[in-house]
This record gives C-alpha cells, structure tokens and sequence, in this order.
C-alpha cells in the first residue's frame, strides 16, 4: 500500500475572529503540535450567511484523516478475512463495495 501524504490528523478546528468580533474564517491545526495546516472560509461568509456550512466543510476537512484511516482498516480486514479467504458474498456486494472504497482512499492519495 502506499502511504498517504496528506497531514496526519488529528486535526481541530479553530475559529478565527476578526478585530470586531465577528468570524473570519476557520484554521484547521494539529492537535498534538498546534500547527497550522489550512486556513479555510470566506471572509465574508457572515454576511453570505454561508457561515454554518463553512462549519461544516471544515469539520469534515479535520475528520478526514481519521475517516481515511478507519476506511482503509476496514478495507484491509475484509480483504484479509473474506476475499482471500473465498468467503465472499455471492451476489458480489461486498466484493463491489471494497472496489468502491479501495477507488476512495486512492482518490484521496492522489493516484
């Protein structure tokens, strides 16, 4: 398998406020080190109200690494315990849906 080069995570999530108080955007840090990884957000996202799916899409950058480890634990047990055992399902679900998640951690290694 070749190994990710994205951050490893845990990541957090940091609001950043502007001089008046008001949100300025979201800063995704390494939670052991406090490093910053991204900065992420409009500037303006308080008067676009696009605030709260900002939130969102910051949340879901900060899981990320965590979803990709779990995803690829679970693609390689169940490739480890059925496919090369022959324990797949005969209808082939399992086997299509372990294509489609082994395309998904590719994706995101940038193969």
């Amino acid at each position: 398998m070749i190994k990710p080069k994205f951050t490893p995570g845990p990541l957090m999530v940091c609001p950043v406020y502007a001089d008046n108080g008001a949100l300025s955007h979201y800063e995704l840090r390494r939670e052991e080190t406090g490093e910053l990884v991204a900065e992420v957000g409009d500037p303006d996202a308080m008067i676009n109200k696009t605030y709260k799916v900002e939130k969102a899409n910051v949340t879901l950058y900060a899981a990320a690494p965590e979803l990709y480890a779990q995803l690829q634990a679970v693609v390689d047990y169940f490739n480890e315990k059925f496919i090369r055992q022959h324990h797949c399902s005969e209808d082939g679900v399992l086997v299509s849906n372990l294509v489609l998640a082994e395309k998904v951690l590719k994706k995101a290694r940038g193969e």
